[in-house]
Protein backbone atom coordinates (compact mmCIF):
# COMPACT_ATOMS: atom_id res chain seq x y z
CA UNK A 1 0.00 0.00 0.00
CA UNK A 2 1.39 3.39 -1.02
CA UNK A 3 0.84 4.92 2.40
CA UNK A 4 3.25 2.50 4.12
CA UNK A 5 6.09 2.88 1.63
CA UNK A 6 8.98 5.33 2.06
CA UNK A 7 8.43 8.94 1.04
CA UNK A 8 7.83 9.32 -2.72
CA UNK A 9 8.44 5.62 -3.36
CA UNK A 10 5.24 5.71 -5.38
CA UNK A 11 3.11 8.65 -6.55
CA UNK A 12 0.23 9.53 -4.29
CA UNK A 13 -3.13 8.20 -5.41
CA UNK A 14 -5.45 11.19 -5.45
CA UNK A 15 -9.20 10.68 -5.80
CA UNK A 16 -11.27 13.33 -7.57
CA UNK A 17 -15.08 13.01 -7.66
CA UNK A 18 -16.67 12.82 -11.10
CA UNK A 19 -18.78 15.92 -10.52
CA UNK A 20 -18.76 18.17 -7.46
CA UNK A 21 -18.49 21.32 -9.55
CA UNK A 22 -17.24 23.96 -9.30
CA UNK A 23 -14.75 22.35 -6.92
CA UNK A 24 -13.85 19.15 -8.72
CA UNK A 25 -15.11 17.43 -11.86
CA UNK A 26 -13.98 15.48 -14.91
CA UNK A 27 -14.43 16.64 -18.51
CA UNK A 28 -13.16 14.61 -21.44
CA UNK A 29 -10.91 12.56 -19.19
CA UNK A 30 -9.32 15.58 -17.49
CA UNK A 31 -9.84 16.67 -13.90
CA UNK A 32 -10.67 20.30 -13.30
CA UNK A 33 -12.21 22.65 -10.77
CA UNK A 34 -11.09 25.14 -8.14
CA UNK A 35 -10.07 22.49 -5.62
CA UNK A 36 -8.21 20.51 -8.30
CA UNK A 37 -6.24 23.59 -9.36
CA UNK A 38 -5.48 24.28 -5.73
CA UNK A 39 -4.27 20.72 -5.19
CA UNK A 40 -2.01 20.94 -8.24
CA UNK A 41 -0.39 24.04 -6.77
CA UNK A 42 0.04 22.26 -3.43
CA UNK A 43 1.54 19.17 -5.08
CA UNK A 44 3.97 21.31 -7.06
CA UNK A 45 5.00 23.31 -4.00
CA UNK A 46 5.48 20.14 -1.92
CA UNK A 47 7.21 18.32 -4.81
CA UNK A 48 4.97 15.30 -4.40
CA UNK A 49 4.13 13.25 -7.51
CA UNK A 50 0.59 11.90 -7.74
CA UNK A 51 -1.82 10.03 -9.94
CA UNK A 52 -5.39 11.27 -10.25
CA UNK A 53 -8.22 8.75 -10.11
CA UNK A 54 -11.91 9.38 -10.67
CA UNK A 55 -14.27 8.35 -7.88
CA UNK A 56 -18.02 8.18 -8.29
CA UNK A 57 -18.90 10.36 -5.31
CA UNK A 58 -17.61 11.92 -2.12
CA UNK A 59 -18.93 8.95 -0.15
CA UNK A 60 -17.06 6.54 -2.43
CA UNK A 61 -13.89 8.59 -2.08
CA UNK A 62 -14.09 8.65 1.72
CA UNK A 63 -14.58 4.89 1.73
CA UNK A 64 -11.51 4.39 -0.44
CA UNK A 65 -9.51 6.61 1.90
CA UNK A 66 -10.38 4.38 4.83
CA UNK A 67 -9.47 1.22 2.94
CA UNK A 68 -6.16 2.70 1.76
CA UNK A 69 -7.06 2.69 -1.94
CA UNK A 70 -6.63 6.46 -1.98
CA UNK A 71 -4.07 8.65 -0.28
CA UNK A 72 -5.85 11.99 -0.81
CA UNK A 73 -9.38 13.02 -1.76
CA UNK A 74 -9.67 16.39 -3.49
CA UNK A 75 -12.80 18.53 -3.55
CA UNK A 76 -14.29 21.32 -1.43
CA UNK A 77 -14.63 18.90 1.48
CA UNK A 78 -16.26 20.33 4.57
CA UNK A 79 -14.70 19.19 7.82
CA UNK A 80 -17.51 17.72 9.91
CA UNK A 81 -17.51 15.72 13.18
CA UNK A 82 -18.78 12.63 11.35
CA UNK A 83 -15.94 12.73 8.85
CA UNK A 84 -13.30 13.37 11.50
CA UNK A 85 -14.29 10.09 13.14
CA UNK A 86 -13.56 8.23 9.89
CA UNK A 87 -10.60 9.95 8.21
CA UNK A 88 -8.00 12.70 8.51
CA UNK A 89 -7.74 16.11 6.91
CA UNK A 90 -5.05 18.55 5.94
CA UNK A 91 -5.02 22.03 7.41
CA UNK A 92 -8.02 24.06 6.14
CA UNK A 93 -7.74 25.50 2.65
CA UNK A 94 -11.03 27.41 2.51
CA UNK A 95 -14.31 28.17 4.25
CA UNK A 96 -17.87 27.97 2.99
CA UNK A 97 -21.48 27.64 4.11
CA UNK A 98 -24.69 26.06 2.89
CA UNK A 99 -27.29 27.62 0.61
CA UNK A 100 -30.82 26.53 -0.20
CA UNK A 101 -31.52 27.13 -3.88
CA UNK A 102 -34.81 26.79 -5.72
CA UNK A 103 -37.36 28.51 -7.87
CA UNK A 104 -39.20 31.55 -6.60
CA UNK A 105 -42.37 30.76 -4.70
CA UNK A 106 -45.88 31.79 -5.66
CA UNK A 107 -45.78 34.82 -3.35
CA UNK A 108 -42.59 36.06 -4.95
CA UNK A 109 -44.07 35.46 -8.42
CA UNK A 110 -47.21 37.38 -7.43
CA UNK A 111 -45.08 40.27 -6.24
CA UNK A 112 -43.18 40.27 -9.54
CA UNK A 113 -46.50 40.53 -11.38
CA UNK A 114 -47.93 43.20 -9.09
CA UNK A 115 -44.99 45.58 -9.10
CA UNK A 116 -45.35 46.83 -12.71
CA UNK A 117 -49.16 46.86 -12.44
CA UNK A 118 -49.11 48.93 -9.28
CA UNK A 119 -46.49 51.28 -10.69
CA UNK A 120 -48.52 51.86 -13.86
CA UNK A 121 -51.71 52.36 -11.81
CA UNK A 122 -50.05 55.04 -9.71
CA UNK A 123 -48.82 56.88 -12.79
CA UNK A 124 -52.16 56.59 -14.62
CA UNK A 125 -54.12 57.84 -11.60
CA UNK A 126 -51.81 60.83 -11.22
CA UNK A 127 -52.20 61.68 -14.91
CA UNK A 128 -55.97 61.33 -14.56
CA UNK A 129 -55.98 63.81 -11.68
CA UNK A 130 -54.11 66.36 -13.74
CA UNK A 131 -56.31 65.88 -16.82
CA UNK A 132 -59.55 65.85 -14.85
CA UNK A 133 -58.79 69.10 -13.04
CA UNK A 134 -57.62 70.72 -16.29
CA UNK A 135 -60.78 69.71 -18.20
CA UNK A 136 -62.97 70.97 -15.34
CA UNK A 137 -61.11 74.29 -15.21
CA UNK A 138 -61.60 74.66 -18.97
CA UNK A 139 -65.33 73.83 -18.68
CA UNK A 140 -65.91 76.29 -15.85
CA UNK A 141 -63.95 78.99 -17.68
CA UNK A 142 -66.10 78.47 -20.80
CA UNK A 143 -69.42 78.48 -18.89
CA UNK A 144 -68.56 81.43 -16.65
CA UNK A 145 -66.74 83.29 -19.44
CA UNK A 146 -63.73 83.59 -17.24
CA UNK A 147 -63.04 83.46 -13.52
CA UNK A 148 -64.54 86.30 -11.54
CA UNK A 149 -63.28 85.69 -8.02
CA UNK A 150 -60.49 88.01 -7.01
CA UNK A 151 -58.44 85.14 -5.56
CA UNK A 152 -58.40 83.44 -8.95
CA UNK A 153 -57.95 86.38 -11.29
CA UNK A 154 -54.44 87.61 -11.87
CA UNK A 155 -53.72 91.29 -11.39
CA UNK A 156 -52.16 91.64 -14.83
CA UNK A 157 -55.38 90.40 -16.42
CA UNK A 158 -53.73 87.63 -18.49
CA UNK A 159 -56.14 84.78 -19.23
CA UNK A 160 -53.47 82.10 -18.72
CA UNK A 161 -52.78 83.15 -15.14
CA UNK A 162 -56.28 82.65 -13.68
CA UNK A 163 -56.80 79.51 -15.77
CA UNK A 164 -53.72 77.75 -14.41
CA UNK A 165 -54.46 79.00 -10.91
CA UNK A 166 -57.96 77.54 -11.16
CA UNK A 167 -56.43 74.31 -12.51
CA UNK A 168 -54.17 74.04 -9.48
CA UNK A 169 -57.02 74.80 -7.10
CA UNK A 170 -59.18 72.10 -8.68
CA UNK A 171 -56.27 69.64 -8.63
CA UNK A 172 -55.67 70.25 -4.92
CA UNK A 173 -59.41 70.57 -4.13
CA UNK A 174 -58.88 73.88 -2.34
CA UNK A 175 -61.17 76.93 -2.67
CA UNK A 176 -63.64 75.18 -4.98
CA UNK A 177 -66.38 77.69 -4.12
CA UNK A 178 -64.35 80.36 -5.91
CA UNK A 179 -64.60 78.62 -9.29
CA UNK A 180 -67.98 80.10 -10.30
CA UNK A 181 -71.50 81.06 -9.35
CA UNK A 182 -73.80 79.33 -11.83
CA UNK A 183 -75.37 75.95 -11.15
CA UNK A 184 -73.69 74.50 -14.24
CA UNK A 185 -70.28 75.63 -13.09
CA UNK A 186 -70.85 74.28 -9.60
CA UNK A 187 -72.02 70.96 -11.10
CA UNK A 188 -68.72 70.67 -12.99
CA UNK A 189 -66.81 71.45 -9.81
CA UNK A 190 -68.82 68.95 -7.74
CA UNK A 191 -68.33 66.16 -10.28
CA UNK A 192 -64.63 67.00 -10.44
CA UNK A 193 -64.37 66.91 -6.64
CA UNK A 194 -66.06 63.50 -6.43
CA UNK A 195 -64.05 61.98 -9.29
CA UNK A 196 -60.84 63.50 -7.95
CA UNK A 197 -61.37 61.86 -4.57
CA UNK A 198 -61.91 58.48 -6.21
CA UNK A 199 -58.84 58.84 -8.43
CA UNK A 200 -56.75 60.21 -5.55
CA UNK A 201 -57.78 57.25 -3.40
CA UNK A 202 -56.67 54.97 -6.25
CA UNK A 203 -53.35 56.80 -6.42
CA UNK A 204 -52.75 56.54 -2.66
CA UNK A 205 -53.72 52.87 -2.51
CA UNK A 206 -51.55 51.93 -5.48
CA UNK A 207 -48.53 53.79 -4.10
CA UNK A 208 -49.03 52.21 -0.67
CA UNK A 209 -49.37 48.76 -2.22
CA UNK A 210 -46.29 49.39 -4.35
CA UNK A 211 -44.20 50.27 -1.30
CA UNK A 212 -45.59 47.28 0.61
CA UNK A 213 -44.93 44.95 -2.33
CA UNK A 214 -41.34 46.09 -2.60
CA UNK A 215 -40.93 45.56 1.13
CA UNK A 216 -42.29 42.03 0.77
CA UNK A 217 -40.02 41.44 -2.21
CA UNK A 218 -36.97 42.61 -0.25
CA UNK A 219 -37.92 40.54 2.79
CA UNK A 220 -38.30 37.44 0.64
CA UNK A 221 -34.99 38.10 -1.04
CA UNK A 222 -33.11 38.50 2.21
CA UNK A 223 -34.98 36.21 4.54
CA UNK A 224 -33.60 33.00 6.02
CA UNK A 225 -35.78 30.13 4.89
CA UNK A 226 -35.92 27.69 7.78
CA UNK A 227 -36.37 23.98 7.09
CA UNK A 228 -39.03 23.52 9.71
CA UNK A 229 -40.89 20.38 10.67
CA UNK A 230 -43.85 21.45 8.55
CA UNK A 231 -41.78 21.39 5.39
CA UNK A 232 -41.81 17.77 4.30
CA UNK A 233 -40.88 18.33 0.65
CA UNK A 234 -37.64 16.61 -0.39
CA UNK A 235 -34.44 18.56 -0.89
CA UNK A 236 -31.66 17.54 -3.26
CA UNK A 237 -28.24 17.04 -1.68
CA UNK A 238 -24.93 15.53 -2.73
CA UNK A 239 -24.59 12.07 -1.24
CA UNK A 240 -22.27 12.14 1.75
CA UNK A 241 -21.87 15.92 1.64
CA UNK A 242 -21.94 18.22 4.66
CA UNK A 243 -25.46 19.26 3.60
CA UNK A 244 -26.53 15.61 3.68
CA UNK A 245 -25.03 15.09 7.13
CA UNK A 246 -26.46 18.35 8.47
CA UNK A 247 -29.96 17.53 7.24
CA UNK A 248 -29.79 14.11 8.90
CA UNK A 249 -28.71 15.74 12.17
CA UNK A 250 -31.63 18.18 11.92
CA UNK A 251 -34.03 15.30 11.30
CA UNK A 252 -32.63 13.30 14.22
CA UNK A 253 -33.04 16.31 16.53
CA UNK A 254 -36.61 16.81 15.31
CA UNK A 255 -35.86 20.30 14.03
CA UNK A 256 -36.66 19.47 10.40
CA UNK A 257 -38.69 16.78 8.70
CA UNK A 258 -37.16 17.44 5.32
CA UNK A 259 -36.30 14.34 3.33
CA UNK A 260 -32.88 14.54 1.66
CA UNK A 261 -32.97 13.28 -1.94
CA UNK A 262 -29.40 12.11 -2.51
CA UNK A 263 -27.51 12.47 -5.78
CA UNK A 264 -23.94 11.58 -6.69
CA UNK A 265 -23.11 14.63 -8.80
CA UNK A 266 -24.01 18.26 -9.36
CA UNK A 267 -25.10 17.32 -12.89
CA UNK A 268 -27.75 15.03 -11.39
CA UNK A 269 -28.89 17.79 -9.02
CA UNK A 270 -29.10 20.25 -11.92
CA UNK A 271 -31.20 17.80 -13.94
CA UNK A 272 -33.48 17.26 -10.95
CA UNK A 273 -34.00 21.00 -10.50
CA UNK A 274 -34.78 21.36 -14.20
CA UNK A 275 -37.57 18.80 -13.98
CA UNK A 276 -38.56 20.16 -10.52
CA UNK A 277 -38.15 16.79 -8.80
CA UNK A 278 -37.28 18.02 -6.26
CA UNK A 279 -37.45 21.77 -6.80
CA UNK A 280 -34.94 22.72 -4.07
CA UNK A 281 -31.34 21.81 -3.34
CA UNK A 282 -29.11 22.31 -0.30
CA UNK A 283 -25.55 22.77 -1.54
CA UNK A 284 -22.38 24.69 -0.75
CA UNK A 285 -22.64 28.43 -1.28
CA UNK A 286 -19.79 28.33 -3.79
CA UNK A 287 -21.65 25.73 -5.84
CA UNK A 288 -24.87 27.75 -5.54
CA UNK A 289 -23.22 30.86 -6.97
CA UNK A 290 -21.81 28.82 -9.83
CA UNK A 291 -25.21 27.32 -10.55
CA UNK A 292 -26.96 30.69 -10.62
CA UNK A 293 -24.42 32.11 -13.05
CA UNK A 294 -25.60 29.68 -15.72
CA UNK A 295 -27.69 31.29 -18.46
CA UNK A 296 -30.06 28.31 -18.33
CA UNK A 297 -31.46 29.52 -15.01
CA UNK A 298 -33.63 32.64 -14.95
CA UNK A 299 -36.02 31.83 -12.10
CA UNK A 300 -33.61 30.04 -9.77
CA UNK A 301 -32.69 31.92 -6.61
CA UNK A 302 -30.77 31.44 -3.39
CA UNK A 303 -33.68 31.10 -0.99
CA UNK A 304 -31.46 31.14 2.07
CA UNK A 305 -27.82 31.44 3.07
CA UNK A 306 -27.40 29.47 6.28
CA UNK A 307 -25.18 31.14 8.87
CA UNK A 308 -23.27 27.99 9.78
CA UNK A 309 -19.81 27.80 8.25
CA UNK A 310 -17.52 24.88 7.50
CA UNK A 311 -13.77 24.73 7.17
CA UNK A 312 -12.77 22.89 4.02
CA UNK A 313 -9.67 20.81 3.41
CA UNK A 314 -8.29 17.86 1.50
CA UNK A 315 -9.14 14.52 3.10
CA UNK A 316 -6.23 12.13 3.58
CA UNK A 317 -5.95 8.47 4.39
CA UNK A 318 -5.39 7.64 8.10
CA UNK A 319 -2.40 5.58 6.97
CA UNK A 320 -0.71 8.39 5.02
CA UNK A 321 2.89 8.83 6.10
CA UNK A 322 3.24 11.69 8.57
CA UNK A 323 6.11 13.35 6.69
CA UNK A 324 4.00 13.45 3.52
CA UNK A 325 1.11 15.09 5.36
CA UNK A 326 3.49 17.64 6.87
CA UNK A 327 4.83 18.56 3.42
CA UNK A 328 1.27 18.97 2.12
CA UNK A 329 0.28 21.18 5.06
CA UNK A 330 3.38 23.35 4.69
CA UNK A 331 2.66 23.81 0.99
CA UNK A 332 -0.96 24.78 1.73
CA UNK A 333 0.20 27.54 4.07
CA UNK A 334 2.65 28.84 1.46
CA UNK A 335 0.18 29.34 -1.39
CA UNK A 336 -3.02 31.34 -1.72
CA UNK A 337 -6.45 30.20 -0.53
CA UNK A 338 -8.69 28.13 -2.77
CA UNK A 339 -10.73 31.23 -3.75
CA UNK A 340 -7.72 32.32 -5.78
CA UNK A 341 -8.44 29.49 -8.21
CA UNK A 342 -12.15 30.18 -8.68
CA UNK A 343 -13.19 30.73 -12.29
Amino acid sequence: MAATLPLQALPLTVGIPRDTSPCAFWREGLASGTAVEHWRAVAEASELPYQARAVSSITDGLTQLRTGELDVLVSCLNITPQRLRLTNFTVPVSEDGLALVGREGSVRNLVAILLPVLASTAVVSLVLLVLLSGITALAVWAVERGFHHSDVNAKDGKVSRPFFKAWVMLFSSSGLYKMGYSKRAMSFVAVNALAARVVFALFISSVTALVASRAVDDSLRGRGVVLSASQDEPVAVLRGSAADEWLMDERNRGVAAVEPRRFDSMAEITAALQREDPDRALIDQRAARELLQSEDWTDLRILSDYPLRFYQAFAVSPGLERTVLERINIAITQIGPIEHYER
